[in-house]
Order: structure tokens, then sequence, then C-alpha cells
């Protein structure tokens, strides 16, 4: 058996056992996460935000990262070509 092939072997063994490893570690975590309530509520009873509340906040802050990395990107784009889009043009001068 070649070197190169040995070492192919070594490096797809040495990937699979990371992986591996990095999947336990994921479901201990998720195993070991308290759970959400139903609800939150104050002292006198009023219901702040239900587990609804929570996935729905979830996706929107999910759906604004993307939105803001995809515009960094047009931005990027648009200045390369000497412009930048006006929708974006605040944040492209956040960043730089």
């Amino acid at each position: 058996m070649s070197t190169t092939r040995r070492l192919r072997i070594a490096l797809g063994l040495l990937f699979t056992a990371t992986f591996l490893m990095w999947l336990c570690i994921g479901r201990e975590i998720h195993r070991g996460a308290p759970p959400l309530s139903g609800r939150v509520a104050i002292t006198s009873g009023q219901v702040l935000i239900t587990h609804t509340g929570f996935e729905t906040g979830a996706l929107v802050v999910f759906w604004l990262m993307l939105d803001v990395w995809i515009a960094s990107k047009t931005a990027a784009t648009e200045r390369t070509r000497g412009g930048v889009l006006p929708k974006y043009a605040m944040l492209a001068r956040k960043r730089e």
C-alpha cells in the first residue's frame, strides 16, 4: 500500500472519529439543556410570552441575521462595482 493511500485512509478515519465525537458532545448538550417553559408570566399573572412566541422570535432573529449577512456580501460586491445598494448603505458605512 502506498504512503499516499495510507495517509488518505488515516485522514478519513480522523475526520470520521472527529465528526462522531462532536455528534456525541452535541447530543449531551442538547439533552442537558433546560426545557423551555410553556409561558412566562409576571407575579400578577399577566403572560409575557408563550412557547410559540419563543419559537417565532428565534425564527425572526435567524432571518434578520441572514438578511444582514446577505446585505454585507451584496454591499461588498456593489462597492467593487462602484456603488452601494441604498437599502444597505448604512450597514456598509458602519463596517468601514
